[in-house]
């Protein structure tokens, strides 16, 4: 019988069993959608090299959805194989191979279990029906497959199975399956690298977490080989093009052998890449690179001082899980325990349960099946120093010859450097150790205290007021939602007068909210938004607002500070300069509306915060430091944040202290005493590996010293 026969009685069959199955008597309802948008529906998925902007090597990013790609960038050989291999008859059915399905199901009968299901079906089922074991399923999956096969061409069709295809490694979709497998892109693979790829749809699972034995290896070519005499077999190539692939080596790398990089810069580029559409269109093609503009010498600098100067604070569990009993409660507490211990390189979760009757601690770790696994650790490999209780959440590390529990900082830093002419973003550091969390508290919602003060006296500076203007420090009550409340100075209660520049010197809570209660606290909110502090919400329209109580990010502040030093230029953060084929593509900077400040009140806020330097709040911690910065300290209520902003024409360095669970800092940590100290540590040991000279130039070129401390007490 002719195909042409076979498709017309396939067509016959497929539409009665549709009227019977889906009619008024019928027991199948189809899904409700719109069949052709949702098969052919457009994927916008990622995967790239990220390089610095001398072209060295900085890591890789992909996204986990697929990556869209044409047929054309394939080899031929590539889409012969699939069609080959996978639906030989795809471009004579239509949506159904009654031949096939035939056939299967007598391989079955026989005891060879196979499929015969066609790629218009396995996209149906990718995409609509999923892969549950049915009757009802698969009627449904024909159905679709024979009305997708009346709307749609062959072509795109196949561009969209390839698209949504599994290929092992994490990887969905052919544009980046030869990456994981090889190394290359499809241009560069050899003819046996192409039929191996074609040959592991057929299950994929299987070759997944192959190892490099001799065993794996001729595993892996026994797939290649099949697809190779196939290809022979039905005239798609030479014999002498199958003998040669036959006996050349598939060089696989390793499943983790591809660089991945810095993972505070990666995580910062994926949600970049999320942000601006522009660069999410561009790198739809997977042989772009992505150009930023991190600078690799600060941001292992920053990590690396991160690490000494934090060393020694205190340490316990990640953070608790409430006790679960119930069916699912292994996997629940498993799953919750996840948001504080990120299963990174060589770590995963556990939730401490209790102490073994013969010594040791009982812990539910992440590792096996997805309920989890009880294991025991005993003295040796559990930290000694902390008396765990019942749901609290530890890191497990692998790395070692044995496992062993760990305890983790209770003090988190974030770090951001910025150039103030641009916006870009030159090192991100968003917490102590992404391997075992990967919050980034750089873009962490945190109240910003004493450091948001700067945008309050630029607000009163625009509109007039003089940095000798009288401010009062008795206190005050104001009314708030509460009732009335009366602001504190921190470390004292001290009354009567200040002046403006001495009152941002020494930070003084009651002359900011008299400052601010004097010229409107909205005025300070046009500021603070038009130069970005607020630019994911608005600022909240109180007078604690002037003491740093709307919430904001470290990342939004320094780009806030930077207008200080620009010229008054709002910029918007970005970490992406650019994307690379070839040669440099530029996508251009993200811009912010310009806003209205000054050269006098500029000149005047910089003076100021020299003195916050000099003699102020973070006199202590930089003292005869040979780098010459101007700054602000900013410690949020109860010392639960610590931050510290130091600024020169050429940077601005954002550090920011404080714990996950929002509680108190040890010690009672201030803007001066916590991030004070480690922003003045990471600019000395800049200034020693050569990366600025003492006027804080990051090129080493000589510009003006900070205008002279012209406001003397």
């Amino acid at each position: 019988m002719s195909d042409s026969l076979v498709n017309t009685f396939a067509s016959l069959v497929t539409a009665a069993i549709a009227a019977v199955s889906t009619g008024p008597s019928g027991r199948i309802d189809l899904p409700q959608l719109e069949l052709v948008a949702t098969v052919t529906e457009p994927v916008n998925g990622f995967d790239s090299d990220i390089v610095g902007m001398d072209g060295s090597y900085v890591g890789h990013v992909a996204s986990q959805t697929p990556v869209p790609l044409t047929i054309l960038d394939l080899p031929q050989e590539f889409v012969e194989a699939v069609v080959e291999i996978e639906d030989r008859r795809f471009y004579r059915h239509k949506g159904i191979d009654f031949r096939a399905a035939l056939s299967a199901a007598l391989a079955t009968a026989n005891g060879n279990t196979r499929g015969g299901s066609t790629l218009t079906q396995q996209l149906i089922k990718g995409k609509v029906t999923g892969s549950e074991r049915s009757l009802r399923r698969k009627t449904i999956e024909a159905i679709l497959a024979t009305r997708i096969e009346t709307a749609v061409p062959k072509e795109i069709i196949l561009k969209a199975y390839l698209e949504g295809a599994w290929f092992g490694r994490g990887v969905t979709g052919a544009a980046r399956a030869p990456q994981v497998w090889f190394g290359k892109e499809w241009s560069k693979l050899s003819l046996g690298q192409v039929t191996y790829l074609a040959g592991i749809l057929k299950g994929a699972g299987q070759f997944d977490s192959i190892a490099d034995s001799a065993a794996a290896r001729h595993f892996s070519q026994s797939r290649r080989d099949l697809v190779l005499n196939t290809l022979l077999e039905r005239g798609k190539i030479s014999k002498i093009e199958r003998d040669e692939a036959l006996v050349s080596d598939l060089n696989l790398i390793p499943r983790s052998s591809r660089q991945i990089g810095d993972l505070w810069v990666l995580r910062a580029v994926a949600r970049e890449i999320g942000l601006r559409s522009e660069v999410h269109k561009a790198i739809a093609h997977p042989s772009f690179k992505i150009v930023t503009h991190i600078d690799q010498n600060w941001q292992t600098l920053i990590q690396e001082v991160l690490r000494s100067e934090l060393a020694n604070v205190p340490r316990g569990a990640a953070g608790f899980v409430e006790m679960n009993t119930a069916n699912d409660g292994s996997r629940s507490m498993l799953q919750a325990a996840s948001s504080f211990v990120t299963a990174g390189a060589g770590v995963r979760s556990g939730v401490f349960l209790g102490l073994s009757p013969s010594g040791g601690w009982l812990v539910l770790s992440s590792k096996g099946h997805r309920d989890g696994t009880v294991e025991l650790f005993r003295e040796g490999y559990i930290p000694l120093n902390h008396t765990p209780r019942a749901g609290e959440v530890f890191v497990i590390n692998d790395s070692g010859k044995s496992p062993s529990v760990e305890t983790t900082p209770l003090v988190q830093a974030a770090v951001v450097l910025l150039d103030p002419t641009s916006g870009a973003v030159l090192a991100t550091v968003g917490g102590l150790n992404p391997e075992v969390s990967e919050f980034d508290r750089s873009r962490a919602m945190r109240q910003p205290g004493s450091a948001i003060k700067p945008f309050l006296w630029m607000a009163a500076l625009k509109l007039g007021v003089k940095p000798d203007s009288v401010l009062s420090e008795d206190p005050k009550p104001y009314p708030s939602a509460q009732g009335f409340w009366t602001p504190k100075n921190f470390g004292g209660n001290a009354a009567g007068n200040i002046t403006m520049f001495r009152a941002l010197e020494q930070s003084s809570n009651r002359a900011a909210v008299d400052l601010a209660a004097g010229i409107g606290i909205a005025a300070m909110a046009e500021v603070a938004q038009d130069l970005g502090v607020y630019s994911d919400t608005k600022m909240e329209l109180n007078l604690t607002s002037a003491l740093g109580s709307s919430a904001t990010t470290l990342i939004n502040l320094c780009s806030g500070y930077a207008a200080i030093v620009n010229g008054g230029h709002p910029v918007v953060p970005h970490v992406i300069a650019g994307l690379s084929l070839r040669g440099e593509v530029s996508i251009g900077k993200p811009q912010r509306p310009l806003a209205s400040l000054d050269s006098a009140s500029l000149s005047a806020i910089q003076s100021m915060m020299r003195g916050v330097v000099t003699r102020g709040t973070a006199e202590s911690a930089f003292r005869g430091h040979p780098v010459a910065i101007i700054g602000k300290t900013g410690t949020s209520q109860d010392h639960r944040d610590s931050w510290f902003f130091a600024l020169t024409p050429d940077f601005v360095l954002g550090v920011w202290l404080g714990r996950d669970d929002n509680t108190p800092l040890p010690g009672a940590m201030t803007g001066g005493s916590g991030a004070g100290r480690i922003s003045a540590r990471i600019l000395s040991a800049a200034f020693e590996a050569n990366l600025i000279d003492g006027n804080g130039n990051r090129d080493g070129t000589d510009s003006e010293l900070w205008p002279p401390l012209v406001f003397e007490p």
